[in-house]
């Protein structure tokens, strides 16, 4: 069952948008939440890893705390939006990463079990 969306205007001077289903609406967002919390651990398994074979460095460090400082921002952020009473937005901020690397994930277990030859 899809949850329905629908506007009420329940704060002068702006929308609040709910969902008729809050159970689904809960169970969805902590799927997102740990979706995007496992490709957070897997950015930061590879730059551990860089670390320690030297190909993250100076030159790119920059861009390495660019990228886990938004991931780390982006679990706490929806975190924080939910518990405030706007989960929709926090369901469709933590949808933006978790939409391709469940795509990812599903094209590297076609690749596995298929074992395609690539010539």
């Amino acid at each position: 069952m899809v949850p329905i969306i629908f506007v009420t205007a329940a704060i002068p001077g702006g929308c609040r948008y709910t969902l008729l289903t809050d159970t689904y609406h809960m169970v969805f967002f902590w799927i997102l939440w740990a979706v995007n919390a496992i490709i957070t651990l897997i950015f930061l398994y590879f730059f551990f890893e860089g670390l320690g074979d030297g190909s993250v460095g100076p030159a790119n460090m920059g861009l390495w705390m660019l990228i886990l400082t938004g991931l780390g921002a982006l679990l706490a952020g929806s975190y924080w939006l939910q518990m405030h009473q706007n989960g929709v937005l926090a369901i469709v901020l933590l949808a933006v990463p978790a939409i391709p690397g469940l795509l990812y994930g599903l094209f590297m277990i076609i690749v596995l079990l298929t074992n395609p030859r690539w010539n």
